[in-house]
């Protein structure tokens, strides 16, 4: 396949997680790239949990909101946010 764009004339950029049997050869035309797989897992992931954590505060002022609305100043906002708020 490779050999085939380069034949066409298109320019190729071998990239892989290990160099192939043709990209170690001097004389192949299509230089490589090593990829790096596991940066992006880390970020996938770092991003995950800092979406799911800011869902969750979020959430929870938007029910401390409502529960403020109901009763103001009373003991279930006081027990409900000094139960919620910790845990965050």
């Amino acid at each position: 396949m490779v050999r085939d764009l380069l034949e066409h004339g298109h320019h190729v950029l071998n990239v892989d997680r290990v160099p192939s049997a043709e990209s170690d050869s001097p004389e192949t035309p299509a230089p490589f790239l090593p990829a790096e797989l596991t940066d992006s897992q880390t970020m996938n992931e770092s991003s995950a949990r800092a979406a799911l954590y800011i869902g969750a505060v979020s959430s929870t002022l938007v029910a401390l909101g409502f529960l403020g609305q109901l009763s103001p100043g009373g003991d279930t906002f006081n027990t409900f946010a000094l139960t919620v708020l910790p845990t965050l």
